[in-house]
């Protein structure tokens, strides 16, 4: 259970920074940062934090294999620190080298989808 909680707590810290550095972006920093580039990230972010949240809220109705969804989770949280953090570094130092980041993130983030589908495909999921 203590699992669960942690990953919910995760996914929720990353949904609210997202909204923060959504609006950060469109009042305060807009000038200063590819809003492109910026906006991907929050968006992203976004998204890879309700996956966290929602395969969080399932561990508990897992009967098979429950290290694949915990493995998944922690492929999405690091798919996401590579995918997103990449481009918030990018938006604001446009340093071309931590360029290589993103792509593996991005890896990782679709690595992670496939285990959450086969997890999906092999799990009965309890009511």
């Amino acid at each position: 259970m203590m699992h669960k909680k942690i990953w919910l707590i995760i996914g929720a810290i990353l949904a609210l920074l997202s909204i923060i550095s959504g609006a950060l972006a469109t009042h305060w920093i807009s000038h200063k940062v590819n809003t492109n580039t910026f906006e991907i990230a929050v968006r992203f972010q976004m998204f890879c934090s309700l996956s966290l949240l929602i395969m969080a809220v399932l561990i508990p109705h897992t009967k098979y294999n429950s290290l694949i969804i915990k493995l998944t989770l922690y492929i999405f949280g690091l798919g996401t620190l590579f995918f997103c953090g990449s481009l918030y570094i990018l938006s604001f130092y446009k340093l071309e080298s931590i360029g290589i980041i993103t792509p593996i993130g991005g890896v990782l983030l679709i690595l992670g989808w496939i285990m959450f589908i086969y997890w999906i495909v092999k799990n009965p999921i309890n009511h």
